[in-house]
């Protein structure tokens, strides 16, 4: 969890997921450790790994991407997905 400063976001939930069985996640970031915006808290090795970050209920107003996406361009890493309130 990544407690945040600002309490328009709330608490953000960090889900490292290695996939397959060659997959590690290695997180660096020690409990109570400050982090900022775009600080590196740790890394995958081998690939075929992604995480998810999980926010409390309410807290994005909105999201960029919008449906239909079966046409829809990739989000480019670093690009702006989501609002919070």
């Amino acid at each position: 969890m990544i407690e945040r400063d600002d309490p328009a976001v709330g608490q953000v939930g960090c889900l490292f997921v290695g996939m397959a069985d060659v997959s590690s996640c290695m997180i660096e970031a020690l409990p109570g450790q400050r982090v900022e915006k775009g600080d590196e808290i740790g890394f995958f090795q081998y690939g075929g790994s992604t995480c998810c970050l999980v926010f409390e209920p309410g807290m994005i107003s909105g999201f960029v991407p919008q449906p239909p996406f079966d046409n829809a361009p990739p989000v480019k890493v670093n690009t702006h997905v989501a609002t919070a309130r």
